[in-house]
């Protein structure tokens, strides 16, 4: 079976939704992030969960995914941005995709926010250099069914066509987007379109406090039909943003064993499984088309 390796992986999403278009297993995951690790242990019983990325051991890894920090990349941050060596969260991109080029990986998905666009596309090209076939795509969860829009942008990369060849025969149609969506889920539980004072914009914290959610119901029945889970309520008992509606919204597992301020921030960090699966299968079309 295809071994996986996940690297800054959150809460595992990205890897599950690679292991699953595969067929594969995931080995080996890491996090900074002490809640993360003990959801992805959880998760991953049979994995190898450490706490930096440059530490996992990728032999015998036929896939990696990596989910590198997006802080300094992210249009509602500080724009640190990534320049190799410059010492930002999200320039940690370079030395992992140094280690993933250098293993026999035959896979690569990277995902990262819109504002890392440009040093994505860098990345595909040093990919390209390594000898695998790399794209730069961006897709929103919104194309994948989600009731909120989130935009992705995905780098995919190939050594060969084994791997991609089942995922580029399965559907891969990009859904129309609703004139009615919710904002995405933040990593933040607070209220207000501008925490911590930067540019946010309308949140979900205040679309559901201001009752928004009630006017997205084909949205958010498309969703539930999707995922096959039912919709939960927006609210909590206390009348603030509920975690498991955040949760819900991500296609994300439930984890209610953590707090819901804890639950809400790795929802906010998340990928959305269906969104990745469908950059995937896009992917591996484009990939495959290029080496006919």
């Amino acid at each position: 079976m295809l071994r996986v390796a996940d690297m800054c992986a959150g809460t595992g999403s990205l890897s599950a939704a690679v292991a699953a278009e595969l067929g594969g297993r995931v080995v080996s995951v890491s996090d900074t992030d002490a809640t993360a690790r003990r959801v992805l242990a959880a998760r991953y019983p049979d994995a190898a969960v450490l706490d930096d990325a440059l530490s996992q051991d990728l032999s015998g890894v036929g896939a990696v995914v990596v989910g590198a920090p997006c802080q300094d990349l992210s249009w509602a941050g500080l724009r640190g941005g990534a320049a190799p060596g410059s010492g930002t969260r999200s320039s940690l991109i370079w030395p992992i995709l140094e280690r993933v080029a250098a293993s026999s990986a035959e896979l690569v998905v990277a995902e990262n926010v819109p504002g890392g666009a440009g040093v994505y596309a860098e990345a595909a090209r040093l990919l390209r250099g390594r000898g695998f076939a790399a794209i730069l795509l961006s897709v929103s969860a919104a194309e994948a069914g989600a009731p909120h829009l989130r935009r992705r942008v995905y780098v995919v990369a190939a050594r060969g066509s084994g791997l991609l060849r089942a995922v580029a025969c399965r559907p891969a149609r990009r859904l129309p987007r609703s004139p009615r969506l919710l904002p995405t889920v933040t990593a933040s539980c607070s209220s207000g379109p501008s925490r911590s004072g930067r540019r946010g914009g309308p949140n979900l914290q205040t679309a559901v406090a201001e009752g928004r959610h009630r006017t997205v119901g084909a949205p958010l029945d498309q969703w539930a039909a999707l995922t096959g889970r039912s919709v939960p309520s927006a609210v909590d008992e206390a009348g603030r943003l509920s975690a498991r509606f955040c949760e819900w919204m991500m296609g994300t597992p439930y984890h209610p064993g953590l707090s819901r301020a804890a639950r809400i921030r790795l929802a906010g960090n998340a990928v959305v499984p269906l969104q990745a699966r469908l950059a995937l299968r896009l992917a591996a079309r484009e990939i495959l088309g290029e080496e006919k």
